[in-house]
């Protein structure tokens, strides 16, 4: 398996998860707030979050498709 990632999967809702090697997705839990979601994505993947990762993590949201790739 690979990193646990989490994608935005609905308007207000962000799913994290991890895609197993034949690309599928498997949902792990779902959060109200990208940051929640980060947060979640952090831990499963054995890390903490410092407060700088937040400019990053926010930029990347909004830029990219959504999905934070540690």
């Amino acid at each position: 398996m690979g990193s646990y990632v989490y994608k935005k999967t609905e308007p207000s809702l962000w799913t994290v998860g991890f895609y197993d090697p034949d690309g599928r997705w498997n949902a792990e839990s779902d959060h109200d707030h990208p940051d929640n979601a980060a947060d979640r994505v952090a831990f499963l993947n054995g890390m903490v979050r410092s407060k700088g990762e937040d400019d990053f993590l926010s930029q990347a949201l909004n830029e990219g498709d959504g999905v934070y790739r540690p």
